[in-house]
C-alpha cells in the first residue's frame, strides 16, 4: 500500500496530468504521432501493473462468483 501511495500513483497521476496537458488540436501530425506513441506506450506499461496490482483480489472475486453462480 505504501509503494502504491507514495511512488505508483503520485507517477501515474503526473503522467496522466502531463499527457493531458497536450492540446491536441494545437499539434501538427508529427507531434500528434509522438503524442499517441507516448498514449500507447502508458497503456503498455501500464497493463501488467494493472493486473499485478489485482492479482491478490481475483481469487476472491472468483469464488465469490462461482458460488453466486453455482
Amino acid at each position: 500500500m505504501r509503494d502504491w501511495e507514495e511512488i505508483i500513483r503520485p507517477r501515474l497521476v503526473a503522467q496522466t496530468v502531463r499527457l493531458q496537458a497536450v492540446d491536441v488540436d494545437a499539434i501538427g501530425d508529427d507531434e500528434l504521432e509522438r503524442h499517441i506513441g507516448a498514449l500507447l506506450d502508458r497503456l503498455y506499461e501500464n497493463l501488467a501493473l494493472h493486473f499485478e496490482l489485482h492479482g491478490h483480489d481475483l481469487g476472491p472475486i472468483a469464488r465469490y462468483l462461482h458460488a453466486a453462480i453455482w
